[in-house]
């Protein structure tokens, strides 16, 4: 596979000819040699997205934690520890695959067209579950959950496939996947994201195609099936791709890096319907290949970090969609991926590359100072010809670990970080009170139909109508509990440092998050982020809204036979349901077999919808009031979660959209819509728990 010269490894002329099919190809020019060579190079790392999951793993299965705090003053890792998977491996990226709670690895491999996964038990160790058939040549690869079935499935850019050259596999749940759906885009597929581009709350993607100087739209239906592509004009070889809001609309944007010289990123602005704007080009140095997106020097805008050669250009954002000149940083090698995290815990992101050239330079990692620079690279081994880079908290303490796949190798690196929080934010602990065990009862067979109603838009609701007012809705509702003082600490005069990556101060969400982040009432991600824009599983919202509540009582013995004590949700799920706030469903259904005692189901993967979230956060929080009006034309007053919308939204605390839509006509009221079976995102499920358990809430 490869030879020695003068001590080194060198790849072998067909070597590099099966890695220059890998599809992902930054161009250099080895002028010392009058060789011109391509290296496949991947990048993983932070998006700002609508869609269910994000592709650092899937949102629905992967526990959220408290924002880590404390730093360390520089970079640190332990030596790698390397784990076999295919031949030429191009591409890693990380999710809860088999739904056990801990972060696992899919890394797909160029010349067998396979993805390996690799199972995480939680303490930083991988097993293999074995390779899956992808399609030909994959490049890239990352996480959605398309048919909204709780489970993490991939999509793959397969540059060096003609002319089916994409592909999307679905989960099983328990770290398999079924067989490949190939689907074509433009020419050269190099890499994938997701994003909900239209607003219809599926989750969409989107490829750049560096020989046909352009992206490709694919419109998700929300059962894993896709539109044709729509093709967009994006720059000269568009290479890397990220998704964010850069002009801060509420709609997602698009930036590429384009690989020729001089180079440059293109901006695709969104309008929220699937469509873009003419790019629009800012210089960005040479050579430019993979980037990634943050907010560098927090001033509430995303900023971009691409490669430029041998360092990394930082262009930092207006909020508008513009971005300034580069600042480059040396990195000692040229990246073929970059993540942008927090890896030193000061609250501040900083920027880990994996390096194609030269060999002894295979990871590096450089820390961000808060405005917008970068610290000398700090170097880290892992193997030969490193393609792309993950970060994630693969042993669960908090700090973020990296996984890199090494396409020269045929294997996957894991460099545990050597850098730990020193406290993290929980809730206060009390004694637990005894209740009156109340017996769980199935949820009506109506409840079960919203369980798999399509999801739709995760706009910002608005609880007015469009031309004339609808009838009114006689019932005003109240709180008759107050919000909980005993069990969740209150913030201090000191400031909260809570904070996430993807929701700056702008975001829609803010104070909501920080609201309950700064209480211990949730969290966010291993790798910093919260992900507001994912979908909330019933599990999650139990434990947000029992913890707002200041339940704290002993969840005793187990209800669900799909919730054992073990699972991370137990004890929430316990606590609401023994209250009668939430239920379950009867066993005997399809995958859901009678165990002895007949346990029903809870479904804790399952998204939650907006009308249970409306019954559960109504109930828990002993909202009264009796409605006698119709207030959405969608929400009729023999409706299963009528009662508890109206009551939440008499408070101001949930709302409608307004009617006129195709599938939305206006009747004669023009009564908006409240679309009680679309999921709820966790910024959503934020706002509606933060103004019912702490209206006014103001956190320092």
């Amino acid at each position: 596979m490869f030879t020695l010269e003068d001590g080194k490894r060198v790849a072998s002329k067909s070597r590099l000819t099966i890695l220059l099919a890998a599809s992902l190809f930054v161009a250099m020019s080895l002028t010392a040699t009058g060789v011109s060579l391509a290296f496949p190079v991947s990048h993983r790392g932070s998006v700002v997205i609508t869609a269910p999951n994000s592709n650092a793993g899937n949102a629905q299965n992967i526990p959220p934690i408290n924002a880590p705090t404390g730093s360390c003053p520089a970079p640190s890792f332990s030596p790698p520890t390397n784990y076999p998977v295919g031949d030429a491996p191009s591409s890693v990226t990380s999710a809860d695959f088999n739904n056990d709670g801990n972060l696992d690895l899919a890394v797909v491999n160029n010349t067998p067209g396979t993805v390996s996964v690799l199972l995480g038990n939680g303490m930083g160790g991988f097993v293999s579950a074995g390779d899956f058939p992808v399609g030909t040549a994959p490049s890239d690869v990352t996480s959605a959950d398309f048919n909204h079935d709780g489970n993490a499935d991939l999509a793959v850019a397969r540059a060096g496939s003609t002319p089916d050259n994409v592909s999307v596999v679905l989960g099983n749940g328990m770290g398999g996947f079924g067989p490949p759906t190939l689907m074509v885009a433009g020419t050269l597929p190099a890499r994938v994201r997701v994003g909900d581009f239209n607003e219809d709350g599926h989750p969409d993607i989107v490829f750049s195609n560096v020989n046909s100087d352009n992206v490709s739209l694919f419109l998700g239906n929300g059962m894993g099936g896709f539109s044709p592509p729509t093709n967009f004009p994006a720059g000269s070889r568009p290479l890397g791709i990220r998704v964010g809001d850069f002009n801060e609309d509420g709609n997602l944007d698009i930036v590429v890096s384009n690989n020729v010289n001089p180079s440059s990123i293109s901006v695709l602005l969104g309008n929220g319907m699937g469509g873009f704007a003419p790019p629009t080009s800012y210089p960005s140095g040479q050579d430019t290949g993979p980037l990634d997106i943050g907010d560098f020097n927090e001033d509430g805008h995303l900023d971009v970090a691409v490669s430029s050669g041998s360092a990394i250009a930082v262009l930092l954002g207006n909020g508008s969609g513009g971005f300034g000149a580069p600042t480059e940083y040396p990195t000692g090698g040229v990246s073929s991926s970059i993540v942008a995290r927090d890896f030193t815990l000061d609250g501040h992101l900083d920027l880990a590359s994996a390096n194609v050239i030269p060999p002894e330079v295979a990871v590096t990692v450089q820390a961000g100072n808060g405005a917008g620079g970068f610290a000398a690279p700090v170097v880290f081994p892992a193997g030969f010809l490193s393609s792309s880079i993950q970060a994630g908290d693969f042993n669960e303490d908090g700090g973020l670990d990296l996984a890199v796949s090494n396409s020269g190798d045929d294997n996957v690196s894991v460099l545990l970080n050597n850098c730990q929080p020193a406290t993290t934010s929980t809730p206060t602990a009390t004694t637990p009170t005894a209740i009156s065990t109340v017996t769980p009862t199935s949820t009506p067979a109506t409840n079960t139909a919203t369980q798999t109603a399509t999801p739709t838009s995760t706009a910002a609701a608005t609880s007015t109508a469009t031309s004339s007012t609808p009838a009114p809705v006689t019932a005003t509702a109240t709180r008759t509990v107050a919000p909980p003082t005993a069990t969740i600490a209150p913030p201090t005069a000191t400031a909260c440092t809570v904070s996430f990556t993807d929701v700056p101060p702008s975001n829609t969400f803010y104070a909501n998050i920080r609201c309950l982040a700064c209480r211990g009432i949730l969290g966010g991600y291993s790798d910093g982020t919260f992900r507001p824009n994912n979908d909330i599983t019933r599990g999650q919202i139990a434990k947000v809204v029992s913890n707002a509540a200041g339940f704290n009582e002993s969840p005793g013995t187990q209800i669900y036979e799909d919730v054992p004590a073990s699972n991370t949700f137990y004890v929430w799920i316990n606590r609401l349901s023994r209250r009668g706030h939430m239920g379950g469903y009867n066993c005997g259904g399809a995958g859901e077999p009678c165990g002895t005692d007949n346990k029903p189901y809870f479904r804790p993967n399952a998204n939650a919808t907006r009308g249970q979230l409306a019954k559960i956060v109504a109930s828990a929080a002993q909202i009264t009031g009796t409605p006698t009006g119709q207030r959405y034309a969608d929400v009729e007053p023999d409706s299963t979660f009528y009662v508890w919308i109206e009551q939440l939204s008499a408070l101001g605390v949930m709302g409608g959209y307004a009617c006129g839509r195709p599938s939305e006509p206006c009747d004669d009221q023009n009564r908006p819509y409240f679309r009680p079976s679309n999921n709820v995102t966790r910024g959503q499920a934020s706002k509606i728990v933060a103004n019912t358990f702490f209206p006014g809430c103001e956190t320092p």
